[in-house]
């Protein structure tokens, strides 16, 4: 986390491929932030799928889905999230069984 000119501010970066199953790219505290903002870029050759879910509470209980899809090949997704939640979880995975992909994605969380 860091402070940028007296603003709370929490950024981060993950990069990987994806499988055949689905696998976490973050699971982050979001409970202080009111701006939430996640980008998703498949920087691969093959299609993804990916799904951002909310939890309402510290049982990671996988509480709400917040939204989901697939994103082809160069395509970005950048998702601003306005409902209060305790944490956030990026979730991928080939959306065609054998083809993997790789991808970007980023955070900005800030009060």
């Amino acid at each position: 986390m860091a402070w940028l000119i007296g603003r709370k501010v929490k950024k981060g970066k993950y990069e990987g491929t994806t499988t055949d199953d689905w696998a976490t790219v973050f699971d982050e505290y979001c409970g202080d932030f009111s701006t939430k903002i996640v980008l998703l870029k498949n920087t691969g050759a093959n299609s993804l799928d990916y799904e951002i879910i909310g939890d309402l509470d510290e049982l990671g209980e996988d509480d709400v889905s917040v939204t989901s899809g697939s994103l082809s090949s160069g395509d970005v997704l950048v998702a601003e999230i306005t409902r209060n939640y305790y944490k956030l979880k990026l979730r991928v995975k080939s959306s065609t069984a054998g083809s993997s992909t790789d991808y970007v994605a980023k955070i900005n969380f800030q009060v």
